[in-house]
Parts: structure tokens; C-alpha cells; sequence
């Protein structure tokens, strides 16, 4: 009946959609997700963030918000530099932007 209950509404058919797909997800590969990980934009919604943990019962980590840029960024350093792993690059990463992580 009001904009607060559409978006109730939305939010959580979000982040249950997304429950689903990692449902999904663990079923085919037979390997459990330990976190969900949101990039990009949506990374700053602290409201789905914290329903996306509620629905999928496990922690999530929130950012970098520029998704898209650092991991074209990270494949370039990687490909120039062939010492730099992915797991130095992820480092990089987490300590040059503001990840946050919501636990469940």
C-alpha cells in the first residue's frame, strides 16, 4: 500500500532470488558458497546487503563498488606483470577499497 511496503517487497524478492541462485548453484557443483560477494553498485545498498546474509544464511561481502573497472584494472596489472597472482591481486583489492563484509 506504500512505497515502504513495495520496497519491502522488492528488496526481499532480491535477495531471495539470489538465495535461490546460490541454491542452485551449490547443487550442480556440489560445493558449498561460504559468502556471497556483491560488486558494483548494489554493494552499496546496506539494506539488501543485510537481507542478501538474512536469506542466504552466510556473510556478505559488499564492493569494491567499481567492480567492473578494478577487475579490468587487475586483469591488465596481471597480464603486464606475470609475478602478480590473483590472490596478491585480491589483496590489493581489499586493502585499496572499502570492502565491507555483513555477517549473517
Amino acid at each position: 500500500k506504500t512505497i515502504g511496503e513495495l520496497s519491502h517487497c522488492v528488496y526481499n524478492s532480491l535477495a531471495y532470488s539470489y538465495k535461490k541462485a546460490i541454491d542452485e548453484l551449490e547443487d550442480i557443483t556440489k560445493k558449498r558458497c561460504a559468502a556471497v560477494c556483491i560488486v558494483g553498485g548494489g554493494s552499496r545498498n546496506d539494506y539488501l546487503n543485510g537481507l542478501t546474509a538474512k536469506h542466504c544464511g552466510r556473510a556478505v561481502t559488499a564492493g569494491p563498488d567499481e567492480g567492473a573497472a578494478a577487475g579490468n584494472i587487475g586483469v591488465q596489472i596481471m597480464s603486464a606483470d606475470k609475478s602478480m597472482s590473483y590472490k596478491a591481486f585480491k589483496s590489493l583489492i581489499n586493502t585499496s577499497f572499502n570492502i565491507k563484509e555483513i555477517k549473517r
